[in-house]
């Protein structure tokens, strides 16, 4: 019966809690939107940009030029610009591009010929930086790769006409420039990449996700001040007569609490729902392998344990202002301390260890799991411990209250 007054009670502020929940979203919506664009624009910014100097109105080179800039997997990493050279010069004096590569004129010709003409690697003087360093490396590579190419060609080539083959000269050419061709553009077969995002194994999209979930929930808790705050304390002690002792009141106005939360968290949802088939977003693509029902379902134990630390909060706090602030200061401190804002591996160990292992950081660490629909039994215990500790010291704290 207590439980149900509570939850009719609490009802009675779901208008002011779902503008609450509005606002929240709209700003978290905002920071996501805000920290995906300057990621997008670090990326472009990382991207080598090095300057070819030539005739790209050559067959060999234009092609050569558009199959690196579409096809090869550098393309992620370099991007290849056709100037001239006082493009070029301009362009490196003003820092726009990194190097650039002097092809002679008779370059192409003199390939054909088997002769030998050198590129031309330039660089600002001074700069002795380690793009510069990779870029002497790479020109280096090119010259290997095109010297031993021509020396497989020209010896394949000396074969054929030794054994009286010519018929077959122009045909076996063109076989081996073009298996060549494809050793290059097949190289990533030749080693395995491994892709580690901003936080170990996870990708980007699901840490910052995990960190918005959980740091809307930790500062959703300052609805706490509408939800949890007791003006007139006699009526607890009135009910305590009436045997609805501590444990009963605190477990009733905690499930009221939950209740609340949850219901905010669907209207959340939903909004994310229809995001989601508006932009039409591939959560799968972003590394989330859970569809939203799932998620909801799964991240339950999360919203319990951070919902009991609030209620510990608003418990331990007699004073409404002084709850509300503790609670965001709390859920501040703690939200940075367990990677929330940066990963944990910037910290010292010590610091390090105590935030993972924080009622905030197994939180984040289990609904990064989630996410990727993997589980740990471990930190689901671990979960489960520190919502029955808060809600053990809260009843411990309204018995206290109770009897004063």
């Amino acid at each position: 019966m207590y439980i149900l007054l509570q939850i009719k009670k609490s009802l009675k502020h779901l208008a002011v809690t779902i503008i609450s929940t509005l606002i929240l979203t709209f700003i978290l919506s905002l920071l996501v939107f805000l920290i995906f664009k300057s990621d997008s624009s670090k990326i472009d910014k990382q991207k080598i940009n090095i300057g070819i100097v030539g005739d790209v109105k050559d067959s060999y080179l234009g092609v050569g030029l558009g199959i690196l800039e579409t096809s090869d997997s550098s393309r992620f990493s370099i991007s290849f610009l056709a100037l001239s050279k006082k493009e070029a010069i301009e362009k490196l004096q003003k820092e726009e591009i990194t190097a650039f590569l002097d092809m002679p004129k008779d370059f192409i010709t003199a390939l054909s010929e088997g002769r030998h003409v050198p590129l031309s690697l330039v660089t600002m003087k001074a700069d002795n930086s380690l793009v510069v360093e990779i870029m002497k490396e790479i020109s280096e590579v090119i010259s290997v790769t095109i010297v031993n190419s021509e020396y497989s060609v020209y010896a394949m080539q000396e074969y054929l006409l030794d054994h009286k083959l010519d018929n077959k000269l122009s045909e076996s050419t063109d076989k081996l420039n073009l298996l060549l061709l494809n050793q290059v553009f097949k190289r990533n077969n030749f080693y395995q990449i491994d892709y580690y995002g901003i936080y170990k194994s996870d990708s980007i999209f699901v840490y910052y996700l995990s960190a918005i979930i959980i740091l809307f929930l930790l500062l959703w808790g300052s609805n706490g001040g509408t939800l949890l705050y007791k003006k007139d304390f006699s009526i607890y002690k009135l009910l305590n007569l009436y045997k609805v002792k501590a444990n009963l009141q605190v477990l009733s106005e905690f499930v009221a609490y939950v209740f609340m939360v949850v219901l905010n968290l669907i209207f959340v949802f939903i909004l994310f729902f229809i995001a989601v088939l508006y932009f039409e977003i591939d959560t799968i693509s972003l590394g989330i392998n859970i569809d939203l029902v799932q998620l909801f379902l799964l991240s339950f134990p999360v919203i319990i344990l951070i919902s009991s630390l609030h209620f510990l909060i608003f418990e331990f706090n007699a004073d409404i202002l002084t709850s509300i602030m503790s609670s965001i200061i709390i859920s501040i401190l703690m939200a940075y301390i367990s990677g929330v804002f940066y990963p944990t591996s910037f910290f010292p160990k010590t610091i390090a260890m105590l935030g993972n292992n924080s009622p905030v950081g197994v939180s984040f660490r289990y609904l990064r799991l989630v996410l990727k629909d993997e589980y740990s039994l471990k930190l689901l215990i671990y979960t489960l411990l520190y919502t029955i500790l808060f809600l053990g010291i809260s009843i411990f704290l309204r018995k206290r209250r109770l009897k004063s």
